[in-house]
């Protein structure tokens, strides 16, 4: 345990984590990326509400799914535009084995939506690889990656998206 903590901590240092925050209305958002576990109870059903709410929008969305459990996940369930990691691509400690495709080839995006309901190592190295202006979380823990945390875990993900929506639909920027 002690070893796997060492690793984890590592690779966490040896990424650039530095970038120019700057508060992001949904409404003014192009690109959104989003993070997810598959195995999470309800998370079909936010993830529908989130990618109806952008393509009402005509925002572009891409993703990553994350299952490192025992259930299977068939990519072709995932929606367009959403990766898939699972256990096989990661290694013993939870970082990824090989280069994961980026959500918009790398490209910065506006708003970053992760689900997750903890603290997970994958996602948390996950979400500070992905490069955008603005994230939003639903866990609040040690070096957190986000800009706004809603929810601090708790509730289901749809909750969690609504509240973070709201959010950022009602904030107006400086």
């Amino acid at each position: 345990m002690f070893f796997k903590k060492t690793f984890q901590k590592r690779a966490l240092a040896k990424l650039d984590t530095k970038r120019d925050v700057v508060f992001m209305p949904v409404y003014n958002a192009k690109k959104v990326t989003i993070i997810y576990s598959t195995e999470e109870e309800g998370i079909g059903e936010a993830i529908d509400f989130l990618t109806s709410f952008l393509e009402e929008k005509k925002i572009a969305y891409e993703g990553i799914a994350i299952n490192l459990g025992k259930n299977i996940t068939d990519p072709a369930s995932l929606k367009e535009g959403i990766a898939l990691v699972d256990k096989k691509c990661v290694n013993n400690y939870g970082l990824p084995l090989t280069e994961i495709r980026i959500p918009f080839g790398g490209e910065c995006s506006d708003l970053l939506f992760d689900f997750a309901a903890g603290y997970n190592f994958t996602h948390d190295y996950i979400v500070k690889i992905c490069s955008s202006r603005f994230k939003t979380g639903r866990s609040n823990y040690d070096n957190n990656p986000f800009d706004f945390v809603a929810g601090s875990g708790a509730g289901t993900p749809l909750n969690f998206v609504k509240h973070a929506i709201n959010y950022l639909t009602s904030i107006k920027p400086a």
